[in-house]
């Protein structure tokens, strides 16, 4: 099993790729050439590409820059990035796996899981991977909440912490 991502931005500025050292592997070598690639093609100001398996360290290549203006600031494989709505494509398919795995129901309610929470034995998980739960979106009209997220962009929430906002 491996994990590939790509995260990136669009702009219709040129963007110029950092110059890499030559020494790469030949893995590191290909993405890093399809970086460097899709940041031209596609006119992205950056992009940065991950891939991770099991059992082996995680590959990460960037290319592009931060400063459209200036064309200063590389991206740099340290550099994070805020992924947004993409994290809801992995959630939903773990929630298909374990439902694979017999793990869950996708059927199964949330009163399972938060049996204090609201019209809990009324939502299924069906229902949030499908965003039909009829639940507010509430997280993001709490000003504390979304002010405390940007300030502290590399906080990792427990999700209780997220559950107790709504």
């Amino acid at each position: 099993m491996f994990l590939l991502t790509l995260t990136s931005c669009k702009s219709f500025k040129e963007s110029i790729p950092v110059e890499r050292p030559e020494n790469l592997n030949p893995m590191t070598n290909e993405l890093q050439q399809i970086a460097d690639w899709s940041v031209n093609e596609f006119e992205l100001p950056g992009v940065q590409i991950g891939f991770m398996k099991r059992g082996e360290n995680p590959v990460i290549v960037s290319s592009g820059n931060f400063d459209f203006a200036h064309k200063k600031t590389y991206i740099e494989n340290h550099h994070s990035f805020r992924i947004g709505s993409t994290t809801k494509m992995f959630v939903a398919a773990l929630f298909c796996r374990f439902a694979e795995e017999g793990k869950l129901e996708l059927n199964d309610t949330l009163a399972k899981w938060l049996p204090d929470y609201p019209q809990a034995s009324n939502i299924t998980i069906s229902d949030l991977l499908n965003h039909t739960s009829g639940i507010d979106e509430s997280l993001f009209k709490n000003v504390g909440f979304v002010l405390k997220s940007m300030l502290n962009h590399k906080k990792r929430w427990d999700p209780l912490e997220i559950v107790d906002v709504f």
